[in-house]
């Protein structure tokens, strides 16, 4: 595995993009809802993929996920991982339901979680864009509830990635002053996560 060493800079403007993506899906978040929502300064780390698992959760537990395909002048894949107590209290503030429990989302609360999914990612992947003036895009959402460690495996088999690297955007939004724990996790190809640092500023390689 080659090593990478962001600089000082490159983790800053990671930073600056994920406090401009939070940011915007905030409000727009607030708009869907009619609701006040805050966010916090998030926390934004570059892992190695192998150790995702150990970051984020135990690796035994079950997560639901809103995954999406990255593509443009960047490839990759993206996705949300919301922890059961997430799942469920945003399950509940989206659909104005009282959902008791995770392990079996309906359709409506499954579609719920990807519009959300839809709406962070979006405003997260227009402020990537913004900075480093290339074009991204992404695909429609796909919702996945399993172990994290399958859910990572799938999704860079699925897209036959080679990567050894993963940027992890940690976001917590305050709605109704409920605290939700949102980490966004981004997976670029290994010439993607190249191209990205390379344009953030040079760092040591």
């Amino acid at each position: 595995m080659t090593e990478i060493k962001p600089d000082y800079f490159q983790l800053d403007a990671f930073k600056e993009i994920g406090s401009i993506g939070g940011c915007n899906a905030a409000t727009s978040l607030s708009v869907m809802l009619d609701k006040k929502v805050d966010i916090g300064v998030p926390t934004v780390v570059i892992e190695s993929i192998e150790n995702i698992p150990h970051v984020l959760l135990e690796g035994a537990n079950i997560i639901n996920a809103v995954c999406f395909s990255v593509i443009g002048q960047i490839s990759g894949s993206i996705f949300l991982v919301f922890s059961p107590p997430e799942s469920l209290i945003l399950a509940n503030l989206l659909t104005g339901r009282k959902t008791t429990q995770t392990e079996n989302l309906d359709e409506i609360e499954m579609s719920a979680l990807n519009e959300l999914g839809n709406i962070i990612v979006g405003t997260y992947l227009s402020a990537l864009n913004q900075v480093l003036k290339m074009k991204v895009e992404y695909s429609v959402p796909e919702f996945i509830s399993d172990m994290l460690k399958p859910v990572l495996t799938g999704i860079v088999t699925k897209l036959s990635l080679k990567t050894d690297y993963v940027v992890i955007v940690k976001n917590e939004f305050m709605i109704e002053k409920k605290m939700c724990k949102i980490p966004l996790i981004f997976i670029p190809d290994s010439e993607s996560l190249n191209t990205i640092l390379e344009t953030l500023g040079k760092g040591e390689k």
